[in-house]
Formats: C-alpha cells, sequence, structure tokens
C-alpha cells in the first residue's frame, strides 16, 4: 500500500466512504460505499485519491436527460480539480481559492449544474469556461465554448497577466540615453532599422546592440533617465 498517502476508516473521499482495508489475492483492498446510493465496491485503496472513484455512477444516472453521462464527467472533474489537493490542477483552482457555488454543490448539486448546461446550450465537443479567470464556477460566471475558444481566452488572459506585471515588457536606452519601454521588438527594431531577433537576444543575454542597451522591465534594477518615453507607440 502507497505509504504517501493516509486512510482513515469513516472517511468520506469525494462520494466514497472507507468502510475497511482488506486482503485480496496478496493486495490491500479498501472496500467502500456510495454516500449518497450507498453502493458498495472495492478498490485500490490510493485510487480513492484520484477522480475515477472519488465519484459513483449514481450521479450520472440521477439525471436521465440529454447528456447526462457526459455533463457529469465535466461535473466531478470541477470539484476534482477544486477540492482535491493531490489533483494536478489544484494549484490553479482550488489553491487559488476557486470553487464551486452552492447551488451546484448540495444535495440536488449536480441535477441543478445539468439543468443549467442544458439551458444555456451546451453540446458534445463544448468545454465549461470561465468568463472571469479569478472567479468561480457558478452560473453568472460560467458559459460553453469550443476548445479552440477556450485555449484563445486562455492565451489572451495570461498576455493580461503579464502585461500587469510587466512580464515581457523591453526597455530601451538609446545612443543619447533616452529609456524607452516598448512590447513588440519587431516593431520597435522596424521602427529604429533594427533587428528584433538582436534585441531579443540581447535582453536574454545581456549584451549591447552597437550603441543601444536593452533588456526586460521586470529584471531593471537601475534608475530610469530624466529623458523618458513610456509605452513607446510605433505609429508615431
Amino acid at each position: 500500500m502507497n505509504s504517501k498517502y493516509n486512510y482513515e476508516i469513516g472517511a468520506v473521499y469525494g462520494l466514497k466512504r472507507l468502510i475497511s482495508l482488506v486482503k485480496e489475492n496478496g493486495y490491500t483492498m479498501a472496500e467502500v460505499e456510495c454516500v449518497k446510493c450507498g453502493r458498495k465496491s472495492k478498490v485500490r485503496p490510493n485510487s480513492l485519491y484520484k477522480k475515477k472513484t472519488t465519484s459513483c455512477i449514481c450521479q450520472a444516472k440521477t439525471i436521465s436527460g440529454k447528456y447526462a453521462k457526459k455533463l457529469s464527467g465535466v461535473y466531478h472533474n470541477i470539484k476534482y480539480r477544486c477540492y482535491t489537493p493531490t489533483a494536478k490542477a489544484y494549484k490553479n483552482y482550488g489553491e487559488r481559492g476557486i470553487s464551486m457555488c452552492e447551488e451546484w454543490l448540495g444535495d440536488r448539486g449536480f441535477e441543478n449544474f445539468h439543468s443549467w448546461a442544458i439551458n444555456n446550450g451546451y453540446e458534445p465537443g463544448l468545454t465549461i469556461d470561465r468568463i472571469d479567470v479569478n472567479g468561480n464556477y457558478e452560473p453568472a460566471n460560467c458559459r460553453w465554448i469550443t476548445l479552440s475558444d477556450n485555449v484563445r481566452y486562455s492565451n489572451t488572459d495570461k498576455r493580461k497577466q503579464r502585461r500587469k506585471s510587466n512580464k515581457g515588457k523591453y526597455y530601451a536606452l538609446t545612443p543619447t540615453n533616452e529609456y524607452i519601454e516598448f512590447w513588440n521588438a519587431n516593431e520597435f527594431a522596424e521602427h529604429y532599422g533594427l533587428k528584433g531577433a538582436r534585441i531579443r537576444e540581447c535582453c536574454r543575454k545581456h549584451r549591447k546592440y552597437g550603441e543601444w542597451t536593452f533588456g526586460f522591465v521586470c529584471d531593471l534594477s537601475l534608475e530610469k533617465p530624466q529623458s523618458t518615453i513610456e509605452n513607446h507607440n510605433m505609429s508615431e
């Protein structure tokens, strides 16, 4: 039995309550029962920390409506990454304080989630998306979108976060000691007759580019010269 996990008789893991640990054919097995329907089964103890055994098929059967089985998977994946510290994605959800609303967590939680999903355009192939990436899983903050849109929105949010922290933002000291901040190395290079690749290389390797000095704003430790141009606009 994997020693990195702790097993407590009577403890509840997701929807499964641990009844006992038994030996079968030389292996330790966990006898569990669903706290919702009472269904008993035997699983490997370490699987109690995995999403596939913290749910129960009764949750998919509770609702006989459209796409019940698929939506049950979506529903339990959300709960898993929000409330299971051993989940790989927990650091991006539960650890950040992301949770599921009470409406979707109660005794009729999956039923309410299923009803919301069907009434808000769920179809196979769509994925759930939080409009505010720092908000919770709740009706007002969730929508169904394609996977490609989900990736696009995610990348946009990452760019916004980078800009808030100045990560990825460049600065330049011109030959006349002007200080300029900018985001796009290629546009900046074209404007001043330089090469974008050389600018990026100089920033990474802390090298001079002729009489120019380049770097990343987030790494800047020196005081800005008095002659400063913030957020340089290439269209000027």
